[in-house]
């Protein structure tokens, strides 16, 4: 773990430097203050790994469409949950959307394509498969599942990311992380230091199905300015991930040896990256500079070998029905929605998510991204 903040537990030391911090920004709140930070487009992985698992194939195509009457979402834990009247998503580049499929979508990471996928599946499994991945709100609240989870509204920390990533090259096996190397007494006597856990998020099969997908992230999506800037060079998995206003960015990813998440967020205003320059380039694409540079290291020492891959048919047989859900009538008129947040600039760039509040209805120019 590392922050580019210098860390002191000495209020004198941290008081008025802007340099320095008391909190840890890599993990929860319970162990270092932060309460995390919204992973946008990265998140996806986790609707790709319940549509991979409930037997559907990257060759499905799913309605893409911008619009903003999405409606019913299936949730089998909470309930039925309704996208707001007014929530219009957006696309990179402003695509329409129109009938892309999982593959497509994972590529280019579509918004539009994975609230589609989302519309066949369930957000309670969804949410299930994230927290099978060891990843859990940074503030220890129970993830949300409102459509707009699908696009990584719940805040979470860099150390989750990483160790869902390591799960999923780990061919589907999560294990919990571990801070802890080794502990030796003053006698020299070695004391037991805690033992990571492990247990299996998605099967060896539909794990290959991921790998399919955010191999070709990494060679011909969004992913592909950090996959090729890794030397040496070792075949990786990856997503990226922008929040609104480019305010937050990642990188998360792994061979099959080392998963790393790499991260420039925000933990004081609002500042586009776009618009900000570090020495080394925009604070935007640092992430795509930071992530291959660690990785590269691990590369050298660690290596990194050939993922086992599946697609783009079907991983598993198909289970259930997941047609578009259509919720019972209410027994009560639906509450009128509020009045439309203002527009947000058109210049919002790539990798966007859909919303900042944890509601699937900020506004009817929401902008999302990959």
């Amino acid at each position: 773990m590392a922050q580019n903040k210098h860390y002191s537990q000495d209020p004198a030391v941290v008081a008025g430097r802007a340099d320095y911090t008391g909190i840890n920004y890599n993990t929860d709140y319970d162990y270092g203050g932060s309460s995390g930070f919204q992973p946008g487009s990265s998140y996806k992985v986790f609707t790709l790994a319940e549509w991979l698992a409930t037997g559907h194939s990257y060759s499905e195509r799913v309605d893409s469409r911008r619009k903003s009457n999405w409606g019913a979402f299936r949730d089998s834990c909470l309930g039925t949950q309704i996208a707001d009247p007014g929530w219009n998503p957006r696309n990179d580049a402003g695509e329409a959307g129109g009938n892309y499929s999982a593959l497509e979508s994972t590529i280019g990471s579509i918004n539009t394509g994975f609230l589609g996928m989302a519309k066949l599946l369930d957000q309670c499994h969804i949410a299930e498969k994230a927290q099978a991945f060891g990843v859990h709100r940074a503030d220890g609240d129970p993830l949300v599942q409102f459509p707009s989870a699908v696009l990584g509204i719940n805040e979470v920390a860099p150390l989750s990311m990483a160790t869902a990533f390591a799960g999923i090259a780990n061919n589907g096996l999560a294990c919990t992380p571990i801070a802890i190397d080794r502990i030796v007494d003053r006698d020299g006597n070695e004391v037991p230091v805690p033992k990571s856990t492990c247990t299996q998020a998605v099967s060896p099969e539909v794990a290959a199905g991921m790998h399919y997908g955010l191999r070709r992230v990494m060679t011909s999506g969004t992913g592909s300015q950090s996959n090729g800037a890794l030397a040496p060079w070792a075949p990786a998995i990856g997503k990226t991930g922008t929040t609104d206003g480019a305010k937050d960015t990642w990188m998360v990813g792994a061979s099959t040896s080392v998963a790393t998440a790499a991260a420039v967020v925000s933990v004081t205003g609002d500042a586009n990256q776009r618009g900000l320059y570090f020495d080394s380039g925009q604070a935007a694409t640092a992430r795509h500079r930071m992530w291959p540079m660690v990785m590269s290291v691990a590369n050298a020492k660690y290596g990194g070998g050939t993922f086992t891959e599946d697609g783009p048919g079907a991983v598993a047989p198909r289970s259930g029905d997941f047609e578009s859900y259509s919720p019972p009538a209410p027994s009560t008129p639906p509450a009128q929605p509020g009045p439309p947040a203002a527009p947000v600039p058109a210049d919002i760039g790539r990798d966007g998510l859909s919303d900042l509040g944890g509601r699937a209805t900020n506004g009817p120019n929401d902008p999302v991204g990959r």
